[in-house]
């Protein structure tokens, strides 16, 4: 029976009225990220391993930084947050103490256990699950000998090692070796000190895997594999004739070094296999993460295990050309095939028939656990995969019907998920939260998968704190998960304390010696000069390289020598690559494109496509790519004589960048005719293109046809209002010089209901950009908004108007459309905007006015950055001196005259809470500090949920700027980039973007 856990969080009793320290508690439980489950979950294995029966429920309580955890009424243990593999082993060793059970050191003749040592050795899958077969069953004779549950342990951690689980369904395997583990641990902890290892290593806890090879024996194979001793291993691999396991170790301790030419060595003398006896080494060629070899991976995977669960025991040759596909789209009818329909229900009719009678539970069980999991991250590999190609609806179709299944248990979740994970899901909060509540027997990377897409939106979502809530509860602390998880937890999530808590602790217990651990480590700390010595590695793949020269422009934006001489010493070493070549051009185009067209002219001159290249269909591919690109270059430097040459040398084609390209040559040669031509074809090729639209509203805005223009972009009033800001709204402002042009298309788009701050918006701010602040201010005349609105709308276009004609006719502008007892509604936006001077100039002194109070805060927090008028420094102390209601400390505190700590012990209202943190995070902010610390005043004032405050949706915009900021660095946060992290004044220049209060400084 499965066990069930359950999480308890300790709440606050006063939930809506407690102190703003009390709310930072409850803040890091809601936050706290669940222990290992493989190693909560074998406290019920060893209970029952110990006393026999069946499972229980598993009670984990969180509570000052610590994880209680309580079964059968009995207290298990305590574990701190994100505790190492040392600290759970301990955990579970404590535990297995307290149930020990007598463990004789003999009982079984070598006679009987010989025939299960080889199968065990022979570390094939069915040979390991029938060796627990049978362990089981001498086992059920008596009380469990040593010797017996040192041959169980050995085979479960065999097979742990073994397993590929990247939905992580296979928990139980992992449980049930920890389990025996720590039971024979208990008895006679030096007896198997080398499955302890192996099992951390399976567990991705690589840091203590090393630590443990200190303790084996120098001989040991498994030490050899964790001490990477690549060369010693193969020496053993080669003498060891009773055991398959140190041959492995070898194969993937070669795979994880990315030895291409000692991976096709093993695989040429290893071609002879069953289908079992295939996993794993496709599991440890898997680990090459070579984009090349996924696909055929995951396909090899599905065939095997379909055939294995069905007890079909072939003969099958495995040899590089078949896990090698250098170009998808040729192989694609092969993917399709496979995809055959009732795929998944067919897989699980031959699990649930036992092919072997003479199996016990627990084998039968494992067996359908372990090949669950390799069929579950085969088509984890087959979805992401295809769910990116351009036939991804296609795809999308095959994999629904071939994942149907009317069961229950995980499977029944697995094509939902891969459903949920090929929709957009953009704001589509229902999809995401739907996923995270129903999607429950799928492990934290399936959650995971489902983030990208929000990942931007989702922040701004009203159902951002349950799916924030959600996440958490989902997730758990092991290994493999800590990165990615880190990612999402910083955006959209906001919890950057968390996000760095669980980068340190992923380096602290995953960081091996491993090529690929290199790789991962420098680029998540950001080291330039380790980055730049591991390019010289000849394991690294041009692919690879290309990611190191990112991860040194990212850490370099302003100084490109050394991105210059990596690109440099790559294209000498590759000289004829088309994937590092096109990588430099475009770096050159980012900053001179007349040096990237020098460069594709160079490259193009030199280089001639041969046989070596590839298949006919290959190399066209690649010189279309080549053309279009400088076709690109040629358009954006508005070369038309180039272009229109480049153009004729391109052989025909459907590819959306040549129609593209071919409509706007046409226009800019005055050709209109011809243009709309192919911007129709490029329309029907690419019903839902963006760049489709975006030629036909250039078309139109070229003839001065704006009501055609309008009706174009009535179908783009549903898009981001990001694709606004930067694609739409610069193409208007740029196409269109003469104002009388804008007025014009401006009222088209009025007559189509084009006219709200989404849209209408973006154009002004588009305007304000170019430098063009009148005509902003006439365009954001006209957007239509409610009364709820209208005041951040006034105080924009005050902004705007004072850029063009100055401060003090902007003012007596506003004053006109303002009645003076309504004049305190502009103040918070005035403030969020940076216009200080209308809390001082315009909203009135007078408290008793509406929102008159509010102003007074407004005009304290303003003087944290910038000096307060003198007169007004007066008001201000004389307002609040003496105060002590919540707004009065407020103010007193923003004004230097009362402590943080003040504010931080005294019980209040969750709306009190959430002014009280802003505020303090205001200004704490402004100023050198704990700044993750401070984040978390923000983050906290958000768990109110008081949306209607403008100071919670204020908290929410800083967090998002601070987060968005912060994902441009390394995943680790260093003390030297979080110090240069500042609260600053708005610029006057710049785009819409600009004019928020809560930007941070880089500088």
């Amino acid at each position: 029976m499965a066990m069930v856990l359950k999480r308890r969080l300790k709440q606050s009793s006063k939930a809506d009225s407690m102190s703003i320290n009390e709310s930072l508690q409850e803040l890091r439980s809601m936050s706290a990220i669940y222990p290992d489950r493989r190693f909560l979950n074998a406290i019920a294995l060893v209970h029952q391993l110990a006393m026999g029966g069946e499972q229980d429920l598993l009670d984990v309580q969180y509570t000052n930084k610590t994880w209680k955890v309580v079964y059968q009424n009995q207290t298990v243990g305590e574990l701190h947050e994100l505790p190492t593999f040392d600290e759970l082993h301990k955990f579970l060793l404590d535990w297995a103490r307290k149930n020990k059970r007598a463990v004789e050191k003999t009982g079984v003749t070598d006679s009987e256990l010989a025939p299960i040592k080889a199968q065990i050795e022979s570390a094939s899958p069915e040979s390991l699950f029938a060796a627990l077969s049978k362990l089981d069953e001498l086992q059920s004779r008596g009380n469990p000998s040593l010797t017996l549950m040192k041959l169980k342990t050995r085979a479960l951690a065999i097979l742990a090692w073994e397993l590929l689980d990247n939905l992580e369904i296979g928990d139980e395997i992992f449980s049930a070796a920890l389990a025996h583990l720590v039971f024979v641990e208990s008895a006679y902890p030096d007896e198997i000190l080398e499955e302890k290892a192996l099992i951390a290593d399976a567990l991705g806890y690589e840091g203590a895997a090393r630590r443990l090879a200190k303790t084996l024996p120098e001989q040991s194979a498994v030490a050899c594999y964790l001490n990477n001793q690549t060369e010693r291993l193969h020496q053993l691999a080669q003498s060891e004739k009773q055991s398959s396991v140190p041959n492995l170790l070898y194969f993937r301790s070669t795979c994880l070094n990315r030895d291409k030419s000692r991976w096709r060595e093993w695989l040429a003398e290893n071609s002879a296999l069953t289908s079992s006896n295939t996993l794993p080494p496709l599991k440890c060629t898997y680990s090459i993460g070579d984009a090349a070899i996924m696909m055929p991976i995951a396909l090899r995977i599905l065939g095997h295990v379909k055939l294995t669960s069905e007890g079909v025991s072939s003969q099958f040759s495995l040899g590089p050309g078949d896990l090698e596909w250098r170009n998808l789209s040729f192989r694609l009818p092969t993917v399709a095939s496979t995809l055959s329909p009732n795929l998944l229900s067919d897989f699980e009719r031959g699990l649930s028939t036992p092919n072997n009678k003479g199996m016990t539970a627990l084998s039968v069980r494992l067996r359908s656990t372990f090949y669950r999991a390799y069929f579950f991250s085969a088509m984890d590999i087959v979805a992401r995969t295809t769910l990116a190609l351009p036939s991804a609806k296609v795809f999308s179709e095959r994999l629904s019907v071939c994942l149907e299944y009317q069961g229950s248990g995980p499977s029944a979740q697995l094509g939902p998920w891969v459903l949920a994970l090929s929709s957009p899901h953009g704001g589509a909060d229902e999809a995401i939260e739907s996923a995270f509540l129903n999607l429950n027997q799928l492990g934290p990377s399936a959650m995971l998968a489902l983030l990208p897409q929000a990942k931007n939106s989702l922040p701004a979502s009203k159902k951002w704190s349950s799916i924030r809530e959600l996440f958490f509860v989902r997730l758990d602390s092991r290994p493999e998960v800590r990165l990615p998880a880190a990612d999402f937890v910083e955006l959209p999530f906001l919890d950057l304390t968390a996000h760095k808590y669980l980068v340190s602790s992923a380096i602290r217990d995953g960081a091996g010696d491993s090529l690929q651990s290199k790789l991962i480590l420098n680029q998540i700390l950001g080291r330039k000069s380790e980055i730049m010595k591991m390019f010289n590695s000849a394991s690294l793949s041009v692919r690879e390289k290309l990611e190191l020269i990112s991860c040194v422009r990212l850490l370099d934006k302003d100084y490109v020598a050394d991105a210059n001489q990596l690109y440099g010493k790559l294209l000498r070493e590759n000289p004829r690559s088309w994937e590092a070549e096109k990588s430099y051009i475009e770096f050159l185009a980012s900053r001179d494109k007349k040096a990237a067209i020098r460069e594709m002219r160079k490259w193009k001159a030199q280089v001639t496509l041969t046989k070596k290249d590839g298949a006919k269909v290959t190399r066209d591919g690649l010189e279309l790519d080549q053309s279009l690109l400088l076709a690109q270059l040629l358009y954006d430097v508005n070369d038309l004589s180039g272009l229109k040459n480049e153009l004729k040398n391109v052989k025909s084609n459907s590819s959306q960048t040549y129609l593209k390209l071919l409509a706007l040559s046409e226009l800019s040669s005055g050709n209109y005719g011809s243009a709309k031509a192919w911007a129709e074809e490029l329309r029907r090729s690419y019903p839902k293109s963006l760049d489709a639209m975006l030629v036909e509203l250039e078309i139109c805005l070229k003839q001065k046809q704006f009501l055609p223009a309008a009706n174009i972009l009535r179908s783009a009033v549903a898009v981001p209002r990001i694709i606004w800001k930067e694609k739409i709204a610069p193409l208007i402002i740029s196409r269109l010089s003469n104002p009388q042009d804008v007025g014009a298309f401006v009222g088209a788009l009025d007559s189509v209901q084009i006219n709200s701050d989404d849209n209408l918006g973006q154009i002004a701010a588009a305007a304000y950009s170019a430098d063009r602040a009148e005509l902003a201010f006439q365009i954001l005349s006209t957007v239509k908004t409610g009364p709820d609105a209208m005041y951040d709308l006034l105080t924009c276009q005050y902004r705007y108007l004072k850029r063009a004609h100055g401060k003090q006719k902007a003012l007596a502008w506003l004053k006109e459309q303002i009645p003076e007892d309504k004049r305190a509604a502009v103040a918070p936006f005035a403030f969020f905007s940076g216009q200080d001077e209308l809390l001082f100039e315009f909203a009135p002194a007078e408290d008793t006015l509406s929102g008159g109070e509010d102003v007074w805060i407004l005009r304290a927090a303003s003087g944290v950055l910038n000096p307060v008028p003198a007169d007004w420094q007066t008001m201000l102390n004389a307002h609040f001196e003496g105060r002590k209601d919540t707004d009065g400390k407020i103010g007193l505190y923003l004004l230097g005259k009362l402590k943080a700590e003040q504010l931080s012990t005294v019980p209040l209202s969750s709306a009190e809470r959430a002014k009280v943190l802003f505020y303090l995070a205001w200004k704490q902010m402004a100023t050198p500090g704990n700044f993750l610390k401070d984040t978390e005043l923000l983050l906290c004032c958000l768990t109110t949920n008081q949306n209607a405050l403008n100071e919670f949706q204020w908290s929410k915009v800083w967090l998002r700027d601070i987060a968005a900021s912060l994902a441009g660095q390394p995943m680790i946060y260093s003390e030297s980039t979080l110090s240069r992290l500042r609260v600053t004044s708005p610029s006057h220049q710049g785009d819409w973007s600009q004019q928020r209060r809560f930007q941070l400084s880089n500088k």
